[in-house]
């Protein structure tokens, strides 16, 4: 597995519907798996998940949990070289996934990456 990215919904449904298609829209020539954390939502989080057209790992917090709590339950169950901690407010550009594999691949002294944020 080339890239696990982990997101953590706090009701925050409405947002992670959009970012859960950008992702299901990206033509990939990498290996990922993402990783939804229902931090004890209220709202429609789980029936976004399911609804989702490519797999995603919803992992279910019956009570509200940090942000490193969260973050460290999902990087335990994934299995990518390299981890994207990814806000649910996140559309993801084409290329954008794959061109940060390809950085860290090329540049093995780093340890660590962040994306260009845009404000669309």
């Amino acid at each position: 597995m080339d890239l696990s990215i982990i997101t953590i919904s706090t009701n925050e449904g409405n947002y992670l519907r959009d970012c859960l298609q950008s992702f299901s829209q990206q033509s990939l020539s990498i290996t990922t798996e993402f990783v939804v954390i229902d931090n004890a939502c209220q709202d429609d989080t789980q029936d976004i998940v399911r609804a989702c057209p490519v797999g995603i790992n919803l992992l279910h917090q019956p009570r509200r949990a940090g942000f490193s709590t969260n973050n460290n339950w999902g990087i335990k169950e994934t299995t990518g070289r390299y981890i994207l901690l990814l806000n649910p407010d996140t559309i993801l550009q084409e290329g954008a996934l794959e061109g940060m594999v390809h950085f860290m691949d090329e540049h093995p002294e780093y340890g660590a990456a962040g994306c260009k944020l845009l404000k669309i």
